[in-house]
């Protein structure tokens, strides 16, 4: 399933996004970040041996998306135009919050 997520600003050019009640098999849907410069990202919730991979993509209109790192600690540093999480394996019980913190340069 599609998660739709929320964007509010924090503080200037701080902005939070939260994608809600992530369970087994959802994709976030894709968040457009091409200025950003830092952020930082917090999963939350009941795992029940999931995993929540980020994706990425550089193109326009995104259709080939990559791994940029996972939770559980693998990183890749890139620079992308658009990210979103999937929810990898677990079971039914899996549910989970994302939420990025992001600052972009203007």
């Amino acid at each position: 399933m599609m998660v739709k997520p929320t964007r509010k600003n924090v503080e200037g050019r701080v902005f939070r996004t939260v994608w809600p009640d992530m369970k087994q098999g959802d994709v976030g849907e894709p968040v457009e970040i091409p200025s950003v410069t830092h952020m930082s990202i917090q999963v939350v919730g009941d795992s029940y041996g999931s995993n929540v991979v980020f994706e990425g993509s550089l193109e326009k209109v995104p259709t080939e998306w990559f791994e940029l790192w996972s939770h559980d600690g693998a990183t890749y540093d890139a620079m992308v135009v658009w990210l979103r999480p999937r929810v990898v394996g677990g079971n039914d019980k899996s549910k989970v919050e994302v939420v990025l913190l992001t600052r972009s340069n203007g």
